[in-house]
């Protein structure tokens, strides 16, 4: 295994809980991070060949303004200093 490009963890996770729905033609995923501390850095969070349907911090709904989605990458620049987040 290949270490080139890595670093030392950005955030600390708690928690981490997933939920899957699988049908003929989607699979739907929902999960819940819960986030004890950060540093200044943005969380980004890897996907490919998804389709976002919502996103919330601390149970509040984020508009498009708050993040940055592309192909492959969702982005959240301002993070408050402990977050619970679900999708």
């Amino acid at each position: 295994m290949q270490s080139e490009g890595l670093s030392g963890a950005r955030y600390q996770i708690s928690s981490l809980e997933l939920y899957s729905i699988f049908m003929r033609s989607a699979t739907r995923v929902r999960s819940r991070i819960s986030r004890l501390s950060h540093t200044a850095s943005p969380l980004v969070l890897n996907g490919e060949d998804l389709k976002l349907i919502s996103i919330k911090l601390d149970g509040r709904k984020l508009s498009k303004g708050e993040y940055q989605l592309d192909e492959t990458t969702l982005t959240i620049t301002e993070l408050p200093e402990k977050v619970c987040s679900g999708s």
